[in-house]
């Protein structure tokens, strides 16, 4: 996890690749650093398992957009072992710093396989993704909430629109009623406004 509550320092310094000599690195540091244009001279590469080997300076050094995770590459000897469970880097105070201008004190950091790395990762930050799926259902339940009110009130904003055409309608009646002293359909003879039957009134019917 990157945090600003100490002075910059390497937290991770993980083996990604390994192929025809060149030994690439993924290092994390504990908060957004910068460094100068001599920074890959300041990390040192260890093949501890290869005692025939010194230590190697960085060929490249490129850091994330965020400033707090660094890729470097270091050219060695094909025939070199390297064991990422087992090599070194280390780093020399110079031109990297933090934020508040805290410059990087020397150090060596161990480094791992990045498979390894992995395990401990889903460990080390299991809590964290817990944590923020709590913080997304806590979110989420109010909102939730909030949408069932609306489709709630909408339901009864329907029942009282419908409610008021029938009141509407019945109002339209009485007053027709009241106007006609008579009841509505009053005086019209049965079958009115009804389809005459095919065969037709009155008509005989065939010998």
């Amino acid at each position: 996890m990157v945090t600003e509550s100490e002075d910059p320092h390497i937290t991770l310094a993980a083996l990604v690749d390994d192929e025809d000599g060149t030994v690439t690195l993924a290092v994390q540091f504990n908060e957004k650093v910068t460094c100068g244009t001599d920074c890959k001279s300041l990390f040192k590469y260890t093949a501890n398992d290869d005692a025939a080997t010194t230590d190697v300076t960085a060929d490249t050094f490129e850091l994330s957009e965020d400033g707090t995770m660094a890729e470097l590459t270091f050219k060695l000897d094909e025939d070199v072992d390297v064991d990422g469970s087992t090599d070194e880097l280390t780093f020399t105070s110079g031109s990297l710093k933090d934020a508040d201008n805290h410059v990087m004190a020397s150090e060596t950091e161990a480094t791992v396989e990045l498979s390894l790395q992995t395990n401990d990762l889903v460990t080390k930050y299991r809590d964290i993704v817990d944590q923020a799926i709590q913080d997304m259902q806590a979110v989420m339940d109010p909102l939730n909430s909030a949408v069932a009110e609306m489709l709630a009130a909408a339901a009864t904003a329907e029942t009282t629109d419908d409610t008021a055409v029938i009141e509407k309608h019945g109002k339209a009646q009485a007053d027709r009623e009241a106007k006609s002293g008579k009841p509505d359909g009053a005086g019209k003879p049965d079958g009115a406004g009804k389809p005459a039957d095919k065969g037709g009134k009155g008509r005989a019917p065939r010998g």
